[in-house]
């Protein structure tokens, strides 16, 4: 399939008429085996432009799932095809992208599913990489990791003459004091491209972090480098012609009796740590979340008397003093008893499942609450097809989930849930529990453009009167803060762009 280019005429016009050398033709992009949308052939004029003025580079913060790395993959074998004939060049290497370990994989075969053989990509991860090896590559991946390992060497065999380098998932530099950070900026490349559909996931320093990185240190705010659209934004104006429906549910959880009381005890013996500054108050929030999604995530904690369990015959519901309810022999802390949202999550997991025979995506904070749903799952006369993607499973378990037609469950963690993968094959999902920052969007690994299905369901359980609602509101806060930001730092289309190059000179 040739690229479809015919919906975005207009704009290439109109940039042709502004200056023709900024401007990529149409009949560049005809010989493409790959489908761009609207959006993506106006990023590619904004990169063209960017790359054409100081600091040559620019921050593309596009949602996770508008086919970002479609569209970087797109230039540069844009920028191969028109130096074909080049016989000489001036860097030792052409262009390093660096990203998470989790979709290193993700990216090569990217690569070859646009550009086929017309990219050599080295990848130069594992105890075996050697540098020596990228002098024939177009393509040079790595991983934040190694990046940051490679610099404490006496000579790091990254510091070499880069073309061009792409960081995805660049909100991994947005503290500027960590040793990753550093070592990303001190690398010597001609353009500088941050790809993240997170630019902000603290405060206005995380983006800031991302300038420093683009003008080498020189800050300066300016919309021309940054390009963000949402979801929101490319569906609203039907730059996309097929997408997926994203329906999403705030599924809010009551908490039994017994739940309520230890919650209510527990929660009120932190709020005077935290008082005594004995403890910190993100720590208060966590201890808490735990608590909502299985009370066995904190049985380790100070306040829970070590006492043996002896089975829930032998316990007195009757007696809500500390000592009865904050201990151990408290068969709510048991791992084999359900908790509400175990349950609740059960229900949903069944209804996808078994109803409606389709796969389901389950995330967590917490690796060992996936392991006792799982647990969970497995009782009964249930008949489930459960995976679990780990760090050191990632790229054959996702072939394995996608590729599938067999409905099932796969479990993960937020932190590999964050990382950028692409879950196409489900089109469904469930988040045990919230995070602080609205950016880190699970969701993301299923509503793209390349989705399979038409309906995506996402579910959030909510835990009624808890610390989750507070939650929910800081995400909030967090949402208005980077639309303020941003809405100052960047642009949302490619005519803000034109207008600002016609103002430096008319």
């Amino acid at each position: 399939m040739q690229l479809n280019i015919s919906c975005s005429e207009e704009l290439t016009d109109e940039l042709a008429r502004f200056s023709g050398r900024y401007t990529v033709q149409p009949d560049s992009l005809s010989n493409f085996d790959v489908h761009l949308e609207n959006h993506q052939i106006e990023a590619l004029q904004w990169i063209n432009l960017c790359e054409n003025m100081e600091p040559f580079g620019g921050i593309l913060a596009d949602d996770k799932g508008l086919g970002s790395t479609c569209t970087i993959i797109c230039w540069l074998l844009l920028k191969k095809l028109e130096n074909r004939h080049s016989t000489h060049s001036n860097y030792a290497g052409e262009t390093l992208i660096v990203c998470p370990k989790a979709i290193l994989t993700q990216w090569v075969d990217e690569i070859r599913a646009v550009a086929g053989d017309q990219l050599r990509v080295y990848e130069y991860i594992g105890k075996n990489r050697d540098i020596n090896n990228i002098s024939n590559a177009d393509i040079v991946i790595t991983t934040y990791r190694v990046v940051t390992y490679d610099a404490k060497k006496e000579t790091n065999p990254l510091n070499l003459k880069w073309r061009r380098l792409i960081l995805d998932e660049a909100q991994a530099i947005r503290n500027t004091n960590a040793e990753c950070s550093k070592a990303i900026c001190a690398l010597n490349s001609h353009f500088r491209w941050a790809v993240t559909g997170d630019p902000i996931q603290n405060n206005e320093k995380d983006f800031m972090a991302l300038l420093g990185f683009l003008c080498r240190g020189q800050l300066r705010k300016d919309k021309r480098l940054c390009l963000r659209r949402t979801m929101s934004d490319v569906h609203s104006t039907e730059q996309i012609q097929k997408f997926p429906t994203l329906n999403e549910f705030s599924i809010e959880v009551e908490l039994n009796v017994q739940e309520r009381i230890l919650y209510d005890k527990v929660r009120n013996k932190l709020d005077r740590q935290v008082q005594r500054r004995s403890m910190i108050h993100l720590v208060r929030v966590q201890r808490l979340q735990q608590l909502c999604s299985h009370p066995y995530l904190i049985r380790s904690m100070g306040i829970i008397k070590r006492e043996q369990y002896e089975g829930e015959g032998y316990f007195d519901y009757s007696n809500t003093s500390d000592d009865n309810v904050l201990s151990l022999r408290n068969p709510i802390f048991d791992r084999a008893s359900p908790s509400t949202k175990i349950l609740k999550a059960s229900e949903i997991i069944d209804r996808c499942i078994l109803q409606n025979k389709e796969k389901i995506i389950v995330v967590s904070h917490w690796k060992e609450l996936l392991e006792i749903l799982k647990e969970y799952l497995n009782t009964g006369s249930r008949e489930l097809r459960i995976m679990t993607l780990t760090s050191s499973n990632t790229q054959d378990t996702i072939k394995n989930f996608n590729e599938s037609d067999e409905p099932c469950v796969l479990l993960l963690t937020l932190g590999l849930a964050k990382s950028g993968l692409n879950l196409y094959g489900a089109n469904s999902l469930l988040v045990m529990d919230s995070h602080w920052n609205p950016h880190l969007k699970p969701q993301s690994a299923i509503y793209r453009m390349d989705q399979r299905n038409r309906n995506v369901s996402v579910y959030q359980l909510v835990c009624k009167d808890t610390v989750d609602g507070t939650i929910q509101q800081v995400q909030q806060n967090k949402l208005n803060l980077a639309f303020q930001v941003l809405r100052a730092s960047a642009i949302s289309t490619i005519r803000r762009v034109i207008k600002y190059f016609q103002s430096l000179w008319l």
